[in-house]
């Protein structure tokens, strides 16, 4: 009987312990995701005071993304690469610039975000 309630307890903790292993990565894949997401919004942020930006790294809590933006006109592809650890997203989204009734002022618009 001994031996079979230590089989099931060492099979009860490696289970456990799978389940905690499979937590702390999908909680490392989200964070990249976030990484990947700030990194949009610093690309559009930047965007908006230089047209011509084409993108860059960024360190982001502990992490780092790589943006690139490419398009002309008054639409832009954004790229970015979220990387934490070993965990990696990537989100590519479009940034569309839109001028007020005035013509004198100019705003970013993210009209497109998908994870790929």
């Amino acid at each position: 009987i001994s031996a079979i309630m230590l089989t099931i307890g060492l099979f009860t903790s490696a289970a456990a312990i799978n389940e905690m292993l499979a937590g702390f990565s999908w909680d490392q894949s989200e964070r990249a995701l976030q990484i990947a997401d700030t990194c949009v919004d610093e690309g559009v942020f930047r965007l908006k005071k230089d047209s011509t930006y084409s993108g860059g790294t960024v360190s982001v809590n502990n992490g780092s993304c790589t943006l690139t933006v490419s398009g002309s006109g008054s639409s832009r592809t954004l790229t970015s690469t979220g990387t934490l650890s070993n965990f990696t997203k990537k989100i590519s989204a479009t940034a569309t610039f839109v001028t007020n009734a005035g013509g004198n002022a100019n705003t970013v618009d993210l009209t497109h975000w998908e994870e790929i």
